[in-house]
């Protein structure tokens, strides 16, 4: 196994921003959480599942549970052992590679988990599965891998069923999705992929004959939609109706040892990019000047590009294109600087966008808390992609962002850098050229920083 399939396999734990960025790519982060599933009991035919009510509700990283049982034991009392079971990725490195990330997620793969009952809370107990097995990733993961090698851990309780009664049972927990992240030392933005759950309806199959009389989930997604996630596939047992980004399906006597797994996959990228730039961001208190080679109005200073309104914009205010124009960013010491990024054009509108010029191709120069002119020839002619308008949103705008950016490591004492103008994409009406934002980005957190500049 080479180093990059060991890295692959590291199972990290959940962070705001990178703790590390590996060589030669590497995860950012990763989650072990196959699937999880109904509650299992031993074969009781007796005990029939009446209704069973699932709400799923997306949270980022996490998925929320709770799933009230509805049964009637048609036979004497019972007393029944059972479990609910929850696959986690064990490991695909046979040479015990980074175990203590595995042992971590393993630990904090499920959390605020409880069973009740109309008397409370029940104790149950963690039984972890001593053999092993290959488990399938469900393709919306997009994992380099087809499968990994899993275990199984219960959670089993014990739950006094009253003769020729019905019983309520309720379980809640918070898990966390399938994903894996990538960060690299080729850029300080990392690769996001989809958020998948997937929950197994078949071991609730095993009270009386397996059918359910009365199935409802609901799967919802309006917290993840407000930030600006996009949900990919919600895949029920049925076909859901959807309101107000709340799915839902209903029906009755639905065998659930004949139904699919439910799978759920979301991309949380735009918006989990976007607080990352937040906290990469240079903000006014690290910027001792800004200054711009020219400006087309008062209204459009330079400013502008630095006041997270996409409604403004710095209009430089030469003739023709804005060739040889610059920005010029002095910061208050030598920073840990990782690059920039231009939310390219007027994005006032489509109108606007559309009407002026923009950047096509820039130059990136750095200087060092000496006054010495960094060597970056790399940086001397950067293409800027030309984007369109439909591509924006507001609430994920990585993607609209060109990146100027440090390729290898950061360079930590870098007191100015400055943006020319070499070309532009011409306005269909003007010949102004826009920039709405500029983000210069800087290690604020210490977890991209190698060694030190002298």
């Amino acid at each position: 196994m080479d180093n990059y399939q060991k890295l692959f396999a590291l199972l990290l734990g959940v962070l705001a921003v990178p703790g590390s960025v590996v060589a030669n790519g590497g995860p950012f982060e990763t989650s072990p959480v196959i699937e999880s599933g109904n509650l299992e009991p031993t074969v009781k035919k007796e005990i029939t599942l009446d209704e069973e009510v699932l709400h799923i509700t997306l949270d980022g990283d996490y998925v929320d549970v709770e799933v009230e049982y509805t049964f009637t034991n048609h036979g004497q009392a019972d007393k029944v052992s059972y479990g609910f079971p929850v696959d986690l990725i064990h490991t695909t490195d046979e040479e015990g590679y980074y175990l203590e990330y595995l042992e971590k997620n393993r630990k904090d793969a499920v959390t605020s988990f409880t069973i009740s009952d109309k008397s409370g809370s029940l104790e149950y107990r963690i039984v972890d599965s001593d053999e092993g097995f290959d488990l399938a990733f469900p393709f919306q993961a997009q994992f380099e891998y087809d499968t990994a090698y899993a275990l199984r851990r219960w959670y089993m309780t014990d739950v006094n069923f009253p003769a020729n009664a019905k019983k309520k049972l309720y379980v809640s927990y918070r898990i966390r999705a399938l994903y894996q992240d990538w960060g690299t030392n080729k850029s300080f933005t990392p690769s996001y992929y989809p958020r998948v759950f997937v929950y197994d309806l078949s071991p609730s199959g095993n009270w009386g004959n397996g059918v359910c009389k009365k199935y409802k989930v609901t799967v919802d997604a309006r917290e993840e939609v407000e930030r600006g996630a996009e949900i990919g596939t919600i895949l029920l047992p049925g076909t859901p109706s959807l309101e107000n980004s709340v799915y839902t399906y209903q029906a009755e006597d639905i065998n659930l040892t004949e139904s699919e797994n439910i799978v759920i996959s979301y991309d949380i990228s735009a918006y989990r990019a976007r607080e990352l730039f937040e906290i990469l961001r240079a903000k006014r208190d690290v910027i001792k000047s800004l200054r711009v080679s020219s400006v087309g109005g008062e209204q459009y200073g330079a400013w502008n590009m630095f006041d997270g309104d996409l409604a403004t914009a710095w209009v430089e205010g030469a003739e023709g294109l804005g060739i040889g124009e610059w920005i010029e960013v002095e910061f208050t010491r030598g920073l840990p600087f990782l690059g920039v990024g231009l939310i390219n054009g007027y994005m006032k509108s489509e109108v606007s966008y559309y009407d002026n010029a923009s950047v096509s191709r820039m130059k990136m120069e750095l200087w060092d808390s000496r006054g010495e002119r960094i060597n970056q020839d790399f940086y001397q002619d950067i293409e800027l992609r030309d984007i369109e308008y439909s591509d924006f949103g507001e609430k994920g705008f990585s993607y609209f962002m060109n990146y100027l950016e440090i390729h290898g490591e950061t360079h930590n004492r870098v007191s100015k850098v400055r943006l020319t103008i070499l070309d532009a994409y011409p306005g269909a009406k003007w010949k102004d050229l826009c920039i709405s934002e500029l983000y210069v980005f800087y290690d604020a957190t210490g977890a991209y920083t190698w060694d030190e500049l002298e």
